[in-house]
């Protein structure tokens, strides 16, 4: 919480969040491991994150009733592995990440190709 109230303090200047298009690695598990987390920084320097629902999500889209379905990932970051996980960032990462994909949509930018 102190964390969050620092770098978004009320008498503060609002500040919009940082977005950026990235590779990341999805695990069917939870990662808590931070050996398995310096390994992945090793061998897969591209990656910015570590994840564990969207390759479950893939892998239906793929193999689905057509394997054209096409999926959009948009993720707010609220933990890092090998530290404590706050609720206050959980909170904070669903509901940028919600604000985003709602400004995204209403943009007009992605339309349904039929």
């Amino acid at each position: 919480y102190k964390s969050l109230k620092r770098h978004f303090p009320k008498k503060g200047a609002p500040r919009d969040p940082d977005f950026f298009a990235a590779v990341m690695i999805t695990s069917g598990t939870l990662v808590k491991d931070t050996k398995l987390a310096r390994l992945w920084r090793k061998t897969a320097r591209h990656a910015s994150g570590v994840e564990m629902e969207l390759g479950g999500v893939c892998r239906a889209a793929r193999y689905g009733e057509d394997g054209k379905t096409r999926v959009l990932a948009i993720r707010g970051i609220s933990d890092i592995v090998g530290y404590n996980r706050s609720p206050v960032w959980t909170e904070y990462a669903c509901r940028s990440a919600a604000a985003f994909a709602h400004a995204l949509i209403v943009s007009g930018i992605i339309r349904r190709e039929d």
